[in-house]
């Protein structure tokens, strides 16, 4: 299948958990550099992927998990989604991280929660269903994972192409309660910010409490297929 550099708005969200471990804090890890995602040049107008990857101490991505694909409604196109799933992989596997930290600030290897939300921006009725990932345990701590993901309006006047990734606070209920600029794209970082505070999660966990977690979003934009 041709691929080509996106023409879609995709999502990139990785997660993060700062956990309590015998009285000491443990950060984990938290996206430094993120490129564009390529894309099926035909699919649907929505498509996310959600994965687990574990990060290694220097910060790179070792291998990737995914644990769930799903397109949005009202949608015709039934064809295959193994472009979309390959090319979220690759773009993951890509990135680098400020790896998580023990307790005497020693980077350390530990697991990151990504979701890729493909948008091809036109056809505003479409939306995503809820995702009903339930994560295996993987030791004390579990990542947060997506249960539902809102679209960003893109605006009227803005002819901003590009990335713009930001770093979120997730509440131990699951919602979203600041986003900070990484990566900007001045006309789109609103829209971006609006649109990550609307998602939830299945909050991270530890030893089986819910946590506050950090997430890390990337918003990609190419107007012209509105």
């Amino acid at each position: 299948m041709t691929k080509i550099l996106p023409q879609i708005f995709l999502v990139a969200l990785s997660f993060c958990a700062t956990a309590q471990s015998g009285g000491h804090e443990h950060l984990g890890p938290a996206p430094l550099e993120a490129d564009d995602s390529l894309f099926p040049t035909v699919g649907p107008i929505l498509v996310s992927v959600s994965m687990l990857a574990t990060i290694k101490s220097d910060g790179r991505v070792s291998h990737t998990k995914v644990l769930d694909t799903i397109r949005g409604t009202n949608d015709f196109y039934q064809g295959t989604l193994i472009g979309y799933l390959d090319d979220a992989v690759a773009a993951a596997t890509r990135w680098r991280f400020d790896p998580a930290i023990d307790s005497d600030l020693r980077p350390i290897e530990s697991l990151a929660s990504i979701t890729f939300l493909y948008d091809r921006v036109w056809g505003r009725g479409t939306a995503l269903p809820t995702f009903t990932t339930v994560p295996s345990k993987t030791g004390d701590y579990v990542p947060p994972i997506p249960t539902k993901l809102s679209r960003a309006e893109y605006p009227v006047n803005s002819i901003g192409i590009g990335t713009v990734v930001l770093n979120l606070h997730v509440e131990a209920n699951g919602s979203v309660s600041d986003a900070r600029i990484i990566k900007s794209v001045p006309s789109l970082d609103e829209p971006s910010i609006i649109a990550a505070k609307k998602w939830r999660f299945q909050p991270a966990q530890y030893k089986g409490t819910s946590i506050p977690s950090t997430a890390t979003a990337a918003f990609v934009y190419l107007p012209f297929m509105r």
